[in-house]
């Protein structure tokens, strides 16, 4: 075996060892790879979560999303009202719904320090913002054992 198979077979090792993401498995997890720069990825199973609309809790769909988190700010206790800390994020679509036409698909996710997680997701028209669905999803920082409905996952 040549010397180049061998350190080509190295790189091909360490490259898979390190594209492999890593579960983040509770607050201190996510903030901490956040901080040191690693992509994180979200997963929700919404179908897990409970579902409120206008204040009506109702069955949630069973619907899976993800979003990778490329923007965020972190909360401490008191910043903006909150009574724990929390960090949030979100990210805005556009999407062709049967129903509504073109529409912006907002989500906006607050991760909070005792594992809870709240996603508020909206439909807004294009021309002047206004929401056609308003939906909120409460649920928990799975750590992969448990039947919690949000996932993290760090890279690089």
């Amino acid at each position: 075996m040549s010397r180049f198979s061998l350190v080509l077979g190295s790189l091909l090792v360490v490259g898979t060892l390190q594209a492999a993401p890593k579960r983040l498995t509770d607050y201190a997890g996510l903030m901490n790879a956040l901080k040191s720069g690693h992509d994180v990825s979200m997963i929700a199973e919404y179908g897990k979560m409970t579902l409120e609309i206008d204040g009506q809790q109702e069955k949630a769909p069973d619907a899976i999303g993800g979003m990778t988190l490329h923007a965020w700010e972190e909360f401490a206790a008191g910043v903006v009202g909150n009574k724990q800390p929390y960090v949030a994020f979100s990210h805005t679509t556009l999407i062709a719904h049967p129903r509504h036409g073109h529409v912006y698909n907002y989500v906006r996710a607050r991760v909070y320090q005792d594992n809870s997680v709240e996603i508020t997701a909206r439909y807004l028209m294009p021309t002047d913002y206004k929401i056609v669905m308003d939906e909120t999803f409460k649920g928990r920082i799975s750590n992969g054992r448990d039947d919690n409905a949000i996932s993290f996952f760090a890279r690089g």
